[in-house]
């Protein structure tokens, strides 16, 4: 199309480039043209056709805002305004021609778009011939094909309790009573160990349910000692032992 092509040069436009349109979105039919000129030929004479005005699925006009056109190369060249728009895969135009060789006649075209872009069609009004096709200059489809979710990551694992014991005297006299709770929401096994120095450390192990509490006698520390008490909880969480209580703290006969 050396003669269309001198002309879009002439006037500041060009052809689109090729663009092929994915497997993935063969099924996808929002073909569109534009926003510059959508060129053509007669299979049986090589007559160009170029149309100027295509912005997206219909002729509307010129970037500039001036009125779409079609430019029929004859000699004299032959112009006139085009409608026209695309429906799926269909392309259907229709052209008055006002100027040239053709003044006065009107010609329609009606083609069907390939997976490359290219047209290929028929025509009615056009001199020398009635099939025509077009460079691949239809464009990618613009499928609204949702972006893909991002990978939902997992939630992070449950954390093991832990600082779940509270551990209470009750100080009396010979013994005092100990009761440990428990908010952690596993069983456990808990150790109580009182050491004081010159004494005998006191040691109880027990079990505690979860969300339980228990409580237990010891003796209570003589007059103006201390005990040093340490208890802690363990239990199995998600297959590990974990300790989801300690406390420490001094007793004596009165604190």
């Amino acid at each position: 199309m050396l003669a269309a092509g001198s002309a879009v040069s002439a006037i500041g436009l060009f052809t689109l480039p090729i663009q092929m349109v994915p497997v993935a979105q063969a099924a996808c039919e929002d073909w569109v043209l534009g926003p510059t000129v959508f060129a053509f030929t007669l299979d049986q004479n090589g007559l160009d056709f170029d149309t100027y005005g295509w912005s997206g699925k219909s002729i509307t006009a010129l970037p500039s805002g001036a009125p779409a056109y079609a430019t029929m190369w004859t000699d004299p060249k032959s112009v006139g305004p085009v409608t026209g728009n695309i429906n799926g895969r269909t392309i259907t135009m229709a052209v008055n021609w006002t100027e040239g060789a053709a003044k006065g006649t009107t010609s329609t075209f009606t083609g069907q778009i390939a997976d490359d872009g290219t047209v290929k069609g028929t025509s009615t009004g056009t001199p020398g011939g009635n099939t025509w096709t077009s460079d691949p200059t239809a464009k990618l489809p613009r499928c609204n094909v949702a972006a893909p979710k991002p990978e939902e990551k997992p939630a992070p694992p449950p954390e093991p309790p832990k600082d779940a014991i509270t551990v209470t005297f009750v100080r009396t006299i010979p013994q005092s009573t100990v009761r440990v709770e428990s908010k952690a929401n596993i069983p456990g096994q808990c150790v109580y160990n009182a050491t004081s120095p010159g004494l005998s450390p006191v040691t109880v192990n027990f079990d505690i349910e979860a969300n339980g509490s228990h409580s237990f006698a010891v003796l209570a520390p003589p007059p103006f000692t201390t005990w040093h008490v340490v208890t802690s909880c363990k239990g199995d969480f998600n297959g590990q032992q974990v300790e989801f209580g300690h406390d420490e703290q001094d007793v004596t006969l009165t604190s």
